[in-house]
């Protein structure tokens, strides 16, 4: 399985980023938005390089449904899903709405 390079994840924002490799300062990449069964779009972008290699994989809004749909495809995919940092990334969620 290929391993991310980078995660980046925006709590204020609740969106992330997942890297499989790092884009080339003038590579074009194309964007493709994930669709669940019921025709419905995820709020999972997934973007592609060059021979329609997978380059990212963009959370775009943050709940347990986003979150499976790109394990789901990840994995599909022969990628490796950065699940421990979704799970840091829900307990830092979870602290800042006890805060509000």
């Amino acid at each position: 399985m290929k391993t991310p390079v980078s995660v980046e994840i925006d709590v204020p924002h609740q969106n992330a980023l997942i890297r499989f490799r790092e884009p080339h300062r003038d590579e074009i990449l194309g964007t493709e938005l994930l669709e669940d069964p019921n025709g419905d779009d995820f709020d999972v972008a997934v973007e592609r390089g060059c021979f329609d290699e997978i380059v990212g994989i963009e959370l775009l809004n943050f709940d347990p449904r986003v979150v499976a749909a790109a394990e789901t495809f990840a994995r599909a995919n022969g990628l490796r899903f950065p699940a421990e940092a979704f799970a840091q990334f829900t307990a830092a969620l979870a602290g800042r709405k006890a805060l509000a």
